[in-house]
């Protein structure tokens, strides 16, 4: 478990040592092993969960590497690196953070038994660059091209990200493949010719009780817990011109007496007459109000803020569908969707029909008596798509909503480079066969260096065996049979236990992926092993105040206390 674990904090071993150069190495080279060792256990279908309590009592129960990583307590540079480096490979292709990891702590620990053979850190990373580069290109070398419209290899593919975290049964990451390329069907568009996915356009809405397989794709955008706020209002509009408005109080109309009521100001009435003039102002600003949405030919109204009982009932009697509170992420996603513009002000601001939002159906939707919807179909801009995913604890709710990203990930790195290899481990069986034939083609001390990089590529499937419970010397060893046959797409059947053709069971891996892994994984050994020297930089709040011996020095310091208001 994550918690007070000091192990954890990684605080330096050396500050400011010299003649140390390889005992530092070694330092940072261990702190990257347990790094590794953390997230090596979270890959395939066997992968284990982490517990970790955070600070405020909560624990978070999760199997996802960068999901650990990103709460790992870490004080030790080296362990920032490798978290700078997660964050990176999650930022940009949104799945491999634990491939990486893996790489990048086996590339160090060889470069550690290179160095004991007497190997400067130059002469690796001059190697370890060569291997990449020869790397890279053998993988574009057996990837083999996914068609337009191949939905099965796209789904297979999702099935392999997801496989990894849900572990329910085979029929829900079945399940939660296909939500995966329903909603990317969605939010999928075509930008200058290439290919645009945005995961964030996707609204994922977590809801306790029943089992993940119960979850489901709506087709539109979804405004949860919200309902209609008015009895008497209608219930689904039609060709819905949606106005999105901070608020319809009275105490928001700005130089009004409301917005002095609003601030808590009392407002003296002397006679019944003045009561019952100062009522009749109010109706008259509310019809008013209401008056002008209903001239812009608005007939569904969202605010982010409240909406007074008087103005409800009048916006009922124009027949305007309105929903108040709610969230302002909601009301600019819509925005966007819908092409509506955000008026702060009603009476100050114009409100005219160019800023309303269009939409085919607005309509609210209740699957049961404790859960209200409101949900936006049929928008003009492409996107409108939200996922409502049932679990019975908080903790397999967020752990399927990272599984679902994961697969939208997936989906959208096809989508944009077209490419695939095997997974299981066989593309690095691969390239561990390719690199040492291509190591015999050096004389140098280089070749020692893309050896190591070769053996280093053995981890991912010796772990996967690992986390599986398989025999990992008999595997590896049937895996190198395999492929010193041409067999480049044996890889490990983690299910079966057994040594398998990947493309037969539709275990798959997009190019973009792999390739941004092993680029990540060779950075962090390049900026580690250049590492020889770990400094503490001085705390610049517990600096001396400065001494000076001469008049003129205290006039100085004493106009820089005067002008910056310094207490030294």
């Amino acid at each position: 478990m994550l918690g007070k674990d000091t192990s954890l904090s990684f605080k330096p071993v050396y500050k400011q040592e010299r003649g140390l150069d390889l005992a530092i190495l070694k330092s940072n080279i261990m702190v990257a092993s347990i790094i590794c060792q953390i997230v090596s256990n979270t890959i395939g279908p066997y992968s284990v969960n982490k517990a970790i309590l955070k600070k405020n009592g909560e624990v978070l129960i999760t199997g996802d590497a960068f999901t650990i990583l990103k709460n790992l307590k870490a004080e030790h540079p080296v362990a920032k690196i490798l978290i700078g480096m997660a964050k990176a490979q999650d930022a940009v292709v949104g799945d491999g953070v634990a491939t990486a990891v893996i790489l990048a702590g086996e590339f160090l620990r060889k470069a550690e038994n290179l160095m004991d053979q007497g190997l400067l850190p130059s002469t690796i990373l001059k190697g370890y660059d060569l291997a990449l580069k020869r790397a890279t290109k053998k993988l574009e070398e057996i990837a083999i091209p996914v068609k337009p419209g191949d939905e099965d290899i796209l789904r297979k593919s999702a099935s392999t990200a997801v496989n990894t975290k849900i572990t329910s049964s085979p029929e829900t990451v079945n399940e939660f493949s296909k939500m995966a390329l329903e909603v990317t069907k969605r939010v999928i568009s075509e930008v200058s010719g290439k290919t645009r996915l945005k995961i964030e356009d996707v609204k994922v809405i977590k809801k306790r009780g029943g089992s993940l397989s119960d979850s489901y794709v709506v087709d539109g955008y979804v405004i949860e817990d919200r309902e209609i706020v008015h009895p008497d209002m209608p219930r689904r509009v039609e060709n819905a011109k949606v106005a999105l408005l901070r608020s319809l109080e009275l105490k928001e109309i700005s130089g009004s007496w409301w917005e002095a009521l609003g601030k808590n100001m009392k407002i003296q009435v002397r006679a019944l007459e003045e009561h019952k003039a100062f009522l009749e102002k109010r109706v008259a600003i509310v019809k008013e109000m209401v008056t002008r949405l209903v001239s812009c030919g608005v007939n569904v109204a969202l605010v982010n803020k409240g909406i007074d009982e008087i103005v409800e009932h009048y916006l009922a009697r124009a027949g305007i569908l309105t929903v108040k509170r709610v969230f302002l992420p909601d009301i600019n996603r819509i925005a966007k969707l819908t092409g509506a513009s955000i008026v702060s002000d009603i009476f100050n601001e114009d409100l005219t029909s160019d800023k309303l939002g269009k939409a085919e159906v607005v309509e609210e939707w209740k699957p049961s008596e404790k859960e209200n919807y409101i949900v936006i179909r049929g928008c003009p801009a492409q996107g409108a798509s939200s996922v409502i995913i049932r679990g019975g604890n908080e903790y397999a709710l967020e752990e399927a909503e990272r599984s679902l990203y994961d697969a939208l990930h997936v989906i959208r790195n096809i989508k944009e480079d077209p490419r695939i290899i095997p997974g299981g481990g066989a593309s690095e069986i691969e390239l561990s066969k390719c690199l040492g034939e291509y190591a015999q083609t050096f004389e140098g001390k280089e070749q020692l260096a893309i050896l190591a990089y070769a053996e280093a590529m053995r981890i991912v499937p010796q772990t996967l065996a690992d986390n599986a419970g398989l025999d990992t010397l008999h595997i590896l060893t049937e895996l190198k049979a395999k492929h010193g046959e041409g067999m480049i797409w044996a890889g490990v059947n983690v299910i079966d236990g057994q040594v398998d053709d990947m493309q037969k069971i539709g275990v798959y891996d997009p190019l973009k992926v792999k390739v941004h892994a092993l680029n990540a994984a060779t950075d962090v050994a390049r900026i580690v092993l250049r590492i020889d020297q770990i400094i503490l930089a001085k705390d610049r709040k517990k600096e001396e105040e400065p001494k000076p011996e001469t008049e003129t020095g205290k006039k100085q310091i004493d106009a820089l206390k005067k002008v910056y208001d310094l207490k030294l």
